[in-house]
C-alpha cells in the first residue's frame, strides 16, 4: 500500500496536536515502526504502510520538515 504525502503531514499533525503526555506514547510508537517493528497498533491501524512512512511523519513532528 502507497500513501500521499498529505497522510504524512496530517499525522504528524494530529502528532503534534495531541496532549504531551499522549505525543510521547505515539511518538515512542511510532520510532518501533519506522524501524520495521509489526506492533498491534500498525497491525490495527497502519495495515500495509511501509517503515518509511512512519519516518517521514517523525522527521515533521521532529522539526526535519
Amino acid at each position: 500500500m502507497s500513501y500521499k504525502q498529505q497522510e504524512v503531514i496530517d499525522r504528524a499533525n494530529h502528532i503534534l496536536s495531541m496532549p504531551v503526555t499522549l505525543r510521547a506514547g505515539t511518538i515512542n510508537e511510532f520510532d518501533l515502526m519506522a524501524e520495521g517493528v509489526n506492533t498491534d497498533i500498525r497491525r490495527q491501524f497502519y495495515a500495509g504502510k511501509p517503515d518509511r512512512f512512519f519516518a517521514e511523519v517523525l522527521a515533521i513532528v521532529n522539526g526535519g520538515e
